[in-house]
């Protein structure tokens, strides 16, 4: 979204809008996929060398379960503010600071629900006993016995 600096008049409120397509925001990740466009309203106000901009970000996302794989869709309804020093300026561009909104609030992880487990995991750990909570520890006493060997003159 671009905002004019010149069109705004000081210490009077204007509401603008705009809408983005996540997809050029490279917003998508392999977990999380938006399923309606990103509308954007800002309010902003001039003062002075200063521009205030009060933001509302609405969309819908579905999320994919980082256990089971199910997919739940979910409402976004962000309010935020920005300010910005605008002296010798014409124009501002508030694309990067949504999509940087955006990311941020994108989970490392989602679970669709607390008690979430993954049935496959639970169907293996029945027929081994359980499941191996440190897979990579075969790894590491394979690299250390390699060293050991290589400190011992062998290979």
């Amino acid at each position: 979204m671009l905002i004019r600096l010149y069109e705004l008049k000081e210490n009077v409120a204007v509401v603008l809008r705009h809408e983005y397509d996540p997809k050029t925001l490279d917003l998508e990740f392999v977990d999380l996929e938006y399923s309606m466009p990103i509308q954007l309203e800002v309010t902003a106000e001039r003062i002075l060398e200063t521009l205030n901009l009060r933001i509302v970000l609405v969309s819908e996302v579905e999320h994919t379960c980082g256990i089971c794989l199910k997919k739940m869709k979910e409402p976004i309804h962000k309010s935020f503010d920005r300010y910005y020093e605008i002296a010798e300026k014409d124009i501002l561009d508030l694309t990067e600071d949504v999509r940087e909104e955006l990311i941020l609030d994108h989970p490392i992880s989602f679970k669709c629900s607390e008690g979430c487990s993954n049935p496959q995991a639970s169907t293996l750990a029945t027929q081994q006993g359980q499941v191996n909570s440190r897979p990579f520890a075969d790894l590491k006493d394979l690299l250390r016995k390699k060293k050991e060997g290589r400190s011992n003159g062998t290979s």
